[in-house]
């Protein structure tokens, strides 16, 4: 078994099949690699809390960020733990950025499964938020900023939701003065899955990070602890790459979504993902994709700049998907989690399109010294990289070496591992393919696969907002290497 993905690339064509393991085939990836590294035999399986229904009443204040990562981490919540209660902090409608940011409107539109439900509630006054933080059990936060200085006046346990990919912030723009570095590794110091996770010192990798174990080095972790996650394994080795502390990675499951796609009744539409002008290279390919297609061509093929409903598009017989930015996948889990069957370009057509192009949008926007900062990032002492290129792209040079650090980091990517999903490698062979394949196929594999995540993720958030409300350590449990491969296979 291979104890690193260095070793796993060594293996030649035998990699794709030990790409395979259950650490890419799951929604809940306990700790970057470390599955990979340690063996399936060194996972342990998930903790089952069958006390859930004695749990006593948990009142959750939480931020508004992007309306899909905001109603995704409330419904799971809610489906964790029943005694859940979630106040909404919502803005003032005139100071939201944004038809998908931090609107409470807009997301109830968006999940009005999840605002309807009696345990949720908004709160838009400015007083009575101060007051609901100050009165709640748990904070759930999404910038680092905001979640130290929640941590730090009001002392109550968080999750930081870190919505950020691809080695990128959660809004695509990087800070190439590291600012934000000192408050994550403040709050990762608290954090109840890092501490959890840590090995003895003699069996620590020589990258990782050595924590306090003991409750005298760390007397304010009982009473304000933190859990810091990701939804990106990529993502979630670059913050090890800063921290030599590994979070984990759970992926959207997307529990607000208000319909599931009916193959038996699908239309032939084909919807063309559109970013509505944010990238000229997935508007010029659905154009030409549109040209491209026969005059007697059997399905529609809708480009929209109108926002659709959930319904509209579960309606559709499939979905073509540029995964070009940083907003992209959390589109892709919903289109998953309605068992809709999705095209993405396979990874040769995918890192010289969508890829590069973001890659390239990144390293314009910060300039000659801003990409320099991140060929150099501040590293823990005594850091060894266990990759042999930067999960921050654009610390390569543009060219080959760049191409070949963004396929090496898009082979962690859900694109390529989750059941059911169809790979293009051209413009003809996905017309021929949207005619031809078995979309039946595709979404029974997506629904099976979806019912077991769910499971999978309700078990970890049972578990975490045990550990964060008690901050007591369960002996004998690494809640961070915990899945079991027949559960996910």
């Amino acid at each position: 078994m291979p104890r690193s993905v260095r070793e796993v690339v060594s293996f030649g064509r035998l990699a794709g099949q030990l790409l395979e393991l259950p650490l890419f085939f799951t929604a809940v990836d306990p700790q970057g690699c470390s599955c990979l590294r340690l063996s399936i035999r060194g996972c342990s399986p998930p903790l089952r809390d069958e006390t859930k229904s004695q749990a006593p009443s948990i009142h959750v204040a939480m931020e508004m960020a992007h309306v899909s990562m905001t109603a995704d981490i409330g419904m799971m919540l809610l489906l964790a733990q029943p005694a859940l209660k979630i106040t909404l902090l919502c803005k003032p409608e005139f100071d939201v950025e944004g038809a998908h940011m931090y609107s409470c409107k807009k997301m109830c539109d968006l999940a009005p499964r999840f605002c309807s439900s009696p345990r949720v509630t908004q709160e838009p006054d400015a007083v009575r938020v101060e007051e609901a933080l100050a009165s709640s059990d748990l904070h759930v936060c999404f910038e680092y900023g905001r979640c130290a200085e929640l941590r730090s006046k009001f002392r109550k346990p968080l999750i930081l939701y870190d919505g950020g990919q691809y080695g990128c912030p959660r809004n695509g723009f990087p800070d190439p003065s590291w600012a934000h570095l000192a408050l994550l590794r403040g709050l990762l110091e608290h954090d109840v899955l890092v501490a959890q996770r840590q090995r003895a010192p003699a069996q620590l990798l020589p990258h990782e990070i050595q924590l306090p174990r003991s409750r005298a080095d760390r007397k304010d972790v009982v009473t304000s602890p933190t859990l810091v996650f990701t939804t990106d394994p990529w993502h979630a080795e670059s913050l090890f790459f800063l921290t030599g502390l590994r979070v984990p990675s759970v992926r959207a499951n997307n529990m607000y979504l208000t319909c599931r796609h009916n193959p038996g009744k699908a239309s032939r539409d084909v919807i063309i993902s559109n970013d509505r002008g944010r990238s000229i290279v997935c508007d010029t390919f659905a154009k030409t994709l549109k040209n491209a297609a026969p005059e007697n061509y059997p399905l529609n093929l809708v480009h929209s700049w109108e926002y659709l409903s959930f319904c509209e598009i579960a309606s559709a017989r499939a979905m073509i998907l540029l995964p070009h930015g940083n907003v992209m996948q959390m589109l892709f889990r919903e289109a998953v989690n309605m068992a809709l069957p999705v095209f993405v370009p396979d990874p040769a057509l995918m890192a010289k399109q969508p890829f590069l192009w973001w890659f390239d949008r990144i390293s314009n926007i910060l300039g000659p010294d801003g990409v320099k900062s991140f060929a150099n990032p501040p590293q823990p002492e005594g850091f060894r990289a266990p990759h042999p290129f930067s999960p921050f792209v654009i610390a390569h040079a543009a060219g080959p070496e760049r191409v070949r650090a963004v396929l090496y980091w898009m082979r962690f990517l859900d694109y390529y591992h989750w059941p059911g999903v169809l790979h293009f490698s051209s413009l003809p062979h996905l017309l021929y393919m949207l005619v031809h394949a078995d979309l039946d196929d595709a979404s029974s594999q997506m629904l099976y696969f979806v019912r077991r995540q769910r499971r999978l993720s309700i078990w970890f958030w049972r578990d975490s907002l045990s550990r964060l409300l008690s901050a007591e350590p369960k002996p004998g449990f690494n809640s961070t290497i915990w899945w079991n491969a027949s559960e996910t296979r």
